[in-house]
């Protein structure tokens, strides 16, 4: 599995959508968001019902993030 094509599955960015800012696909909702929620002491459930996202989209950018993180550090 490459992670960065499993992220263009679920992330999108597009200037007709909310400015080019990345979003979940299929939605108008940042990935912002996500780290908004987990910053304020939220969970997944709770950003994924609030937001309505899927929990495919959410574990799938955390996991490229995580993989990034990874590749810059090592």
């Amino acid at each position: 599995m490459n992670p960065q094509s499993e992220l263009n599955r679920y992330i999108t960015v597009s200037p007709k959508v909310q400015g080019g800012t990345p979003v979940f696909k299929s939605t108008r909702v940042p990935i912002k968001n996500l780290f908004d929620y987990l910053k304020g002491g939220d969970n997944l459930e709770e950003f994924r019902s609030e937001e309505h996202t899927s929990e495919l989209q959410s574990h799938s950018f955390i996991s490229y993030a995580v993989f990034c993180l990874k590749k810059k550090i090592s």
